[in-house]
């Protein structure tokens, strides 16, 4: 690098997406707050959602971890059946 020139943007976080901004952008599991933000859901809809068994998750001790695809699949199933029924009813 010359004289005066910054490396700012340039670096192992800049490359790879280390520097993601999105929630637990390279895990498998999500943490409470994460799964949250993800899905966009507030804290007690989610809550309500986990302990009814909607989106399926483990409790470790005091934490929820919660599968992305576990969440991922929650939110297409609406719109999976609201396609059948749109199907069904044009035959």
């Amino acid at each position: 690098m010359a004289p005066g020139e910054s490396n700012k943007g340039e670096g192992p976080d800049s490359r790879c997406g280390g520097g993601a901004t999105t929630p637990g952008a390279f895990s498998v599991y999500l943490t409470f707050p994460e799964a949250c933000e993800y899905a966009r859901i507030n804290r007690n809809k989610m809550r309500t959602l986990l302990k009814t068994g909607k989106i399926p998750a483990r409790k470790v001790g005091r934490t929820w971890i919660v599968p992305r695809a576990a969440i991922d699949a929650f939110m297409v199933e609406p719109h999976a059946r609201a396609r059948l029924a749109v199907r069904n009813l044009v035959g």
